[in-house]
């Protein structure tokens, strides 16, 4: 899903009101996610991973980009994943695959340092 009102393609959708069925899609993306509190963000992973984990089908992936300032790329706690089903498979440097995506803040301004970025992964168990 993008926020971006200059991207063409892909689906436009609420992160928290995801338009697929559920356990439907192998693997869904975050980049530096951010639910505003006024959209009912508290600035935790948690806001969007449970209709992300509605989502993926068993075995599926979601993969979040993040950068230190990001509160969004904080692992919850491990209870708090284990009651949405998933375990983390990768918690380390930016994944090649996302090296030339561009990252921006919630100002809008882009991230030049993508030695910032991390890419955690988790797995969808059940």
């Amino acid at each position: 899903m993008d926020i971006r009102a200059d991207i063409q393609s892909g689906i436009r959708a609420d992160a928290t009101k995801l338009p697929f069925k559920d356990s439907s899609v192998g693997e869904i993306f975050a980049s530096n996610p951010f639910i505003p509190k006024s959209a009912g963000g508290t600035n935790s992973m948690m806001d969007f991973l449970s209709e992300a984990t509605r989502v993926v089908e068993p075995g599926g992936k979601i993969f979040v980009n993040a950068n230190a300032a990001n509160p969004y790329g904080k692992i919850p706690s491990t209870s708090g994943l284990e009651s949405l089903g998933l375990r983390v498979i990768q918690n380390g440097p930016l994944d090649s695959r996302f090296a030339g995506q561009t990252f921006l803040r919630t100002d809008g301004s882009i991230i030049t340092n993508l030695d910032s970025m991390k890419t955690i992964v988790l797995e969808k168990l059940k």
